[in-house]
């Protein structure tokens, strides 16, 4: 039993560091805040607003506390993406540009560049042009430098609607020309930039040129439903031949756009369009009632501006009370780990405490099959005769083969009296037996001349 006590000991402290390690190995890692940011940009898609902001926010806090630079980028950046979404304009841009910050500090330019796009397509809803120009400049000569094609494409395009937005053509074009062999393997991409290009033509009075060529993208390019881009042919068409004066052609593609069932922002457009066309018919009453309906539309736009305000006030709640839980966790976890922290820390000097008493069990046990063996006897011998002499005593070690050997050491009577058999250990544990006495309680033994100790085999061993 006891030759097995170091096995036992490295059992137990492997068992101890195993449950410790296993513990307070990481729950959280990197895959995990991913996916949180896969799963909340996936509930963006679907408008589901308050479950993505919850999962960004969780994702956000995560990385935040790792210091995982790009999980973090990412994060702020689709919560950004959220308030755009619920038309919350100003509360997107403040975490575009946290995410810019954290992108010139900590990552590549490639998510500079990302942000710096975003917080542009922001001033260009807007209607500030000359910030949009100035971010989406930005992120098109950080592609340039580079050698990014795909991104120099894409804010190439940018660009080019905004130049067109400006009603600069020529700019717009220039734009426009570079975007296309850029994004001619990315198909969606591609369509919206011969858009752009469709755009320049009909701004520049090449009606027949854009009609036809809007006409053949309709009937050709598959997928248009892509970010409406079926939805922007179509109005192109319909505004080239208003500006021909073909107005029944023009009013049969503009219900065309009513029929797609499309947002209120193009409901509004075409009402615009076919207010237009019976003015020219001089159709006045039917004009004025889509002048009504522009309005309604307007009103309903407004309305749906007021709901998502009110949405966004519900998801700033819910995020601050998210934010909330998320602190009372951690609080509640760092106790916890405390708390076990403890509890390892007891079992760890408890266990210590059973080795060590183990140990000298051992030890005594060992010893005592020694003497057995040797059949050594131990007497100790103490002189207290003379009050305040020095104190003498011996030590007779004997054999079994009748061998003895006496020794003898003098102690300071006093120090003999005040501290007993205490005073005599520090000469026996250097005895070459190797054994110590009994402990032998001396006091009140003033008045007597000698002591005899006879230990045995009761000794134990002092290593």
């Amino acid at each position: 039993m006891f030759t097995s006590n170091k096995q036992f000991r490295y059992w137990f402290f492997s068992t101890v560091l195993c449950l410790f390690l296993t513990t307070t190995t990481k729950a959280n890692t990197i895959e995990k805040c991913d996916s949180l940011v896969a799963a909340g940009v996936e509930a963006l898609n679907k408008n589901q607003y308050i479950k993505s902001l919850e999962l960004l926010t969780q994702a956000r806090t995560l990385a935040e506390k790792n210091r995982w630079h790009k999980q973090s980028f990412l994060a702020i950046n689709n919560i950004g993406a959220n308030y755009y979404r619920l038309l919350e304009y100003g509360e997107a841009l403040n975490y575009y540009i946290e995410a810019y910050s954290i992108a010139l500090k900590e990552l590549d330019p490639k998510f500079e560049m990302i942000v710096l796009n975003n917080i542009a397509i922001l001033y260009s809803k807007e209607e500030n042009y000359e910030k949009a120009k100035e971010y989406f400049k930005k992120a098109y000569d950080i592609a340039k430098q580079n050698k990014d094609e795909l991104k120099v494409g894409l804010y190439a395009m940018n660009l080019g609607n905004l130049a067109n937005e400006q009603e600069d053509s020529k700019l717009a074009r220039s734009y426009f020309n570079e975007a296309l062999p850029l994004l001619d393997k990315q198909q969606n991409f591609f369509v919206f930039a011969q858009i752009g290009v469709l755009q320049c033509d009909l701004n520049e009075g090449k009606t027949i040129k854009a009609r036809n060529e809007a006409l053949k993208l309709l009937e050709n390019s598959k997928d248009l439903s892509f970010y409406e881009a079926d939805i922007s042919l179509t109005t192109i068409i319909a505004k080239s031949y208003i500006k021909d004066n073909l107005l029944d052609d023009a009013s049969v593609y503009t219900n065309l756009l009513l029929k797609k069932k499309p947002n209120v922002e193009t409901k509004v457009t075409a009402f615009e369009l076919l207010a237009e066309i019976n003015f020219k018919k001089k159709n006045f009453d039917l004009a004025f009632q889509f002048k009504d309906s522009i309005l309604a539309s307007k009103l309903k736009l407004n309305e749906i501006k007021n709901n998502q305000l009110y949405e966004t006030s519900k998801v700033k709640f819910e995020i601050q009370n998210y934010q909330n839980q998320i602190r009372l966790n951690e609080e509640k976890l760092s106790n916890e780990r405390k708390m076990f922290y403890s509890i390892i820390a007891i079992i760890i000097i408890v266990v210590i405490s059973i080795v060590w008493i183990l140990r000298n069990l051992s030890v005594k046990h060992k010893q005592k099959k020694v003497i057995a063996e040797l059949g050594l006897t131990v007497e100790a011998s103490i002189d207290l005769s003379k009050q305040n002499q020095p104190g003498t005593f011996t030590v007779t070690v004997t054999s079994v083969r009748g061998e003895s050997f006496v020794l003898a050491y003098t102690i300071p009577l006093t120090t003999l009296i005040r501290d007993g058999d205490r005073a005599i250990a520090p000469y026996l544990y250097t005895d070459p037996v190797g054994f110590a006495p009994q402990q032998t309680d001396l006091t009140g033994f003033g008045d007597v001349t000698q002591i005899n100790i006879y230990a045995g085999s009761g000794f134990s061993s002092v290593n």
